[in-house]
């Protein structure tokens, strides 16, 4: 039994056939609403059937040619073109809306192929072959191919070997690195890794080019932040730049972006130790101390800071720890060499006396009864015996 599909709101890409023409001795004729007929050497109009001429395929629903549109004849896809001739060898796009259409391959015989097809070299997926999508129409697939399953709560993919693919919009299998779509918003690029034979890594690490990449539950590479791999047994947090690299031996900054133009935000900075674990607490580099917050590994700077220890510390706009003298929010303070505020106490430096309030702030242009005795304080902060 033969069924036609809705007819769509437009098709584009001729891809076979000759315009239908017609004059007096033709075969063809066409009213006067644009539909064509076909009339057969005995005379009659071809109806529901397939009629060659001219070297093309033509079908007729009714005694109407079919063009634009799409036919199933017994479980086989055929599309005609809008000169009404059958697309063979070669591609077609079914333009539903404006911005939205869908691309078939029509074989030899016309019939549009399913599954899997090499053309030009490149791989490309048709729906209608696996057990999720048997029978259905045979559009080319783009994206990343999986479904949600609600019993196992996961994602699988959507073909029956158990195989993550992805394909670039253009329908092409990616192998290596590619982006089956771009993200909605600027934050950062979806990017996808596939092996030769096209399987993508998934849930696990790949070193690509001497780099360290990890990839989600859907081939997702991580990038720009610190995550969590899905490994149960590991409980690191690990540190990706906005290449998706593992950050090992350094600092990165995670720059988030405003979706509507683009621009940065803001930041915060983390490190990635030896192994690309994101590090938390103290650390010292390059001399210098930092710390990075307990819980999410960002780096505390700009202000002054209650540690664990119960101390004040001082800690820099670029996060350095302060140590000597430090000033902020246009008063001084003074901190040890372990890097703990000092207050309620003296201070000597080049020779001159300074006094720290409870506080740690430093006594300046104003006069301190310190130990029953009245002390007074220069506008620089120091004694003025």
């Amino acid at each position: 039994m033969k069924r036609v599909l809705a007819v769509f709101l437009m098709m584009a890409i001729l891809l076979c056939g000759l315009t239908v023409t017609a004059n007096a001795a033709s075969p063809w004729k066409q009213d006067a609403a644009g539909k064509w007929t076909y009339t057969k050497a005995d005379g009659t109009l071809a109806t529901d059937e397939w009629i060659k001429d001219g070297g093309y395929w033509y079908y007729f629903v009714g005694t109407e040619m079919l063009a634009d549109d799409v036919m199933n004849d017994n479980g086989k896809y055929y599309a005609f073109g809008k000169s009404g001739a059958m697309v063979a060898n070669g591609w077609y796009e079914l333009v539903i809306e404006d911005d939205y259409s869908w691309w078939v391959y029509a074989g030899a015989d016309g019939a549009l192929v399913r599954g899997w097809r090499q053309i030009g070299g490149k791989w490309y997926y048709f729906r209608g072959t696996q057990k999720l999508d048997e029978g259905a129409f045979p559009f080319m697939e783009t994206g990343l191919r999986y479904f949600w399953d609600e019993e196992k709560g996961d994602f699988v993919p959507l073909f029956d070997n158990g195989v993550f693919y992805a394909f670039k919009q253009s329908g092409e299998m990616i192998v290596g690195w590619g982006q089956p779509y771009k993200r909605a918003d600027n934050n950062s690029d979806i990017w996808v890794y596939g092996n030769k034979d096209g399987s993508l890594v998934v849930k696990n690490w790949k070193k690509i080019d001497g780099k360290w990449y990890y990839f989600d539950d859907t081939g997702w590479m991580f990038q720009n932040g610190p995550r969590a791999t899905y490994d149960k047994n590991d409980p690191n947090m690990y540190l990706f730049d906005a290449s998706g690299a593992l950050v090992q031996n350094g600092w990165y900054q995670v720059r988030w972006r405003d979706d509507e133009n683009g621009a940065i935000e803001w930041g915060s900075w983390y490190y990635g130790d030896a192994n690309g674990v994101m590090k938390k607490g103290w650390i010292k580099d390059g001399g210098k101390w930092y710390y990075l917050d307990a819980e999410y590994g960002y780096m505390w700077s700009n202000g002054l800071f209650e540690m664990s220890d119960g101390k004040i510390y001082g800690l820099k706009a670029n996060g350095e720890m302060a140590v000597g003298w430090w000033q902020y929010e246009d008063e001084w303070y003074y901190f040890s060499t372990s890097g703990a505020m000092v207050e309620k106490q003296w201070v000597q430096t080049a020779g001159k006396w300074y006094y720290l309030k409870e506080g740690g702030v430093m006594a300046k242009s104003e006069t301190l009864t310190i130990d029953g005795k009245d002390y007074t304080f220069g506008a620089d902060g120091a004694w003025v015996k």
